[in-house]
């Protein structure tokens, strides 16, 4: 009988894989799940310490570029930490004035994220999922920070929410816009 790795393990597995090792690593888990017997458990466990080696091995080498991304992140939360304080007094309290102003500065903030996955792809040279996720994961970090100290803690609780929910798939939308058009060109 031929035994097959789970799939979403497997699935998994190649989203994080290098393209240079594409084929051994999965292929050699696979082999090794069907020649020796082994369970499910098994493979998921070989499946999350490679992610784990991978992710550290991915940052090693492109590590610049997340602190690049993460840079672009902080200077877009830092000037905007600076309007709101400047510009919120000035703004006349009405509830639509200051729900379009905090949607304006969500849309800032996402905006911020996708510039951030998108210039740490540049540095990268190629949309390389383990390095925008851990970019991903950096920036929900620096957000929730920001928004718990300082500027955001006016924010409405929707709005905060929305941010960090936000960040990680708004920085790999822009890796994987950057690397759109590096193909179309």
């Amino acid at each position: 009988m031929n035994r097959t790795p789970p799939r979403f393990a497997a699935l998994l597995l190649k989203l994080v894989v290098p393209d240079e090792e594409q084929e051994s690593i999965p292929g050699d888990l696979a082999e090794e799940f069907a020649t020796a017997k082994r369970s499910n458990l098994w493979y998921w466990r070989q499946v999350m310490s490679s992610i784990g080696y991978l992710a550290w091995k991915s940052f090693a080498r492109n590590g610049f570029a997340v602190f690049a991304g993460a840079a672009v992140m902080l200077i877009a939360l830092v000037l905007t930490g600076t309007g709101v304080r400047t510009l919120l007094p000035r703004i006349p309290h009405t509830q639509s004035l200051e729900f379009a102003f905090t949607v304006a500065v969500l849309g800032f903030g996402v905006l911020s994220a996708a510039v951030a996955g998108y210039v740490t792809a540049r540095f990268v040279g190629r949309a390389h999922l383990p390095t925008l996720l851990f970019l991903g994961v950096f920036l929900v970090a620096i957000s929730s920070y920001w928004l718990h100290s300082g500027v955001g803690t006016t924010a409405p609780m929707w709005y905060r929410g929305a941010l960090i929910l936000l960040v990680l798939p708004c920085a790999l939308f822009g890796g994987r816009l950057q690397t759109r058009q590096v193909k179309s060109a």
